[in-house]
């Protein structure tokens, strides 16, 4: 609406110069008919600088969306790159999706994180039993520089998010996702934008019950919200047009809007 107000005005006062110009030409003839005109007249200047200023008005946003969609397709074809190294990954070890990390027991074992493990597939730096991926540009979303891709995280085996911990904190051992055990794999999120993490509790086992937009629906599950990873269970739910890039299972991307991530049934966040 302002943006609208704001062209409104520019061209009332264009129209306004172009009548001021029409009756300054009509005086300029009759006062002075034989006079040969030399160079640009001020109304004819500040005609100029309205017709820039309304091209202005109207083209800045139109580029700024461009750039913002260019932005959101790069950081989909990056995802993407994640969503077919996993795939690549469950190939060579019998269809078994990478864990989350084996131990969720200290001292944590970041060789089996899965940045680690996933770092040969995905253009990260191999052979690392360290934290030093987290800054992996590969990872950075190029339209956020917080912005980073981050996995579907469900700490144990279930329905409810494709990376888990292969031990418990009991010490029970966990099988690991198989691929082929996945009832719907181009609809089960994997991968999906993150603010500054590496994971995104997922909400299908986090339960969105918090309203952190104060808009009276709910958005963020309350613990989480509380705690350090904070809003929207850690995901960047509205870094894109309103929405965010996942990465499906089968290797495939997509813009996945907020009221998609707000959707109480959860269809893209339960393997049913």
């Amino acid at each position: 609406m302002q943006r609208s107000g704001s062209i409104k005005n520019t061209v009332k006062v264009l129209v306004s110069f172009v009548k001021f110009y029409e009756m300054e030409k009509k005086m300029e003839k009759l006062m002075f008919p034989k006079t040969k005109k030399i160079g640009f007249t001020l109304i004819e200047l500040l005609v100029v600088i309205a017709i820039i200023s309304l091209l202005v008005s109207i083209l800045l946003p139109s580029l700024k969306k461009a750039q913002d969609l260019a932005k959101q397709v790069t950081c989909q074809s990056n995802m993407r790159n994640f969503g077919l190294g996993t795939c690549m990954y469950a190939n060579d070890y019998d269809g078994i999706f990478p864990y989350f990390m084996h131990d969720s027991r200290p001292p944590y074992d970041y060789g089996t994180l899965w940045l680690n493990t996933l770092a040969g597939y995905t253009g990260m730096t191999e052979g690392k039993d360290d934290l030093t991926n987290l800054t992996s540009p590969q990872r950075q979303c190029p339209g956020d520089e917080n912005v980073w891709i981050a996995v579907n995280y469900g700490a144990w085996l279930n329905d409810k998010a494709p990376f888990v911990y292969k031990v418990d904190i009991r010490g029970n051992n966990w099988p690991g996702v198989q691929i082929e055990s996945i009832k719907q794999p181009t609809e089960w999120v994997a991968f999906m934008d993150s603010h500054g993490n590496h994971y995104v509790n997922t909400p299908a086992q986090w339960l969105l019950d918090g309203d952190f937009d104060g808009d009276g629906s709910v958005d963020s599950n309350i613990s989480t919200l509380n705690g350090w990873i904070g809003e929207y269970n850690g995901a960047a739910a509205k870094v894109h047009n309103n929405g965010m890039n996942v990465t499906m299972c089968d290797g495939r991307s997509q813009w996945l809007s907020f009221d998609e991530w707000q959707d109480p049934d959860m269809p893209l966040f339960i393997d049913k």
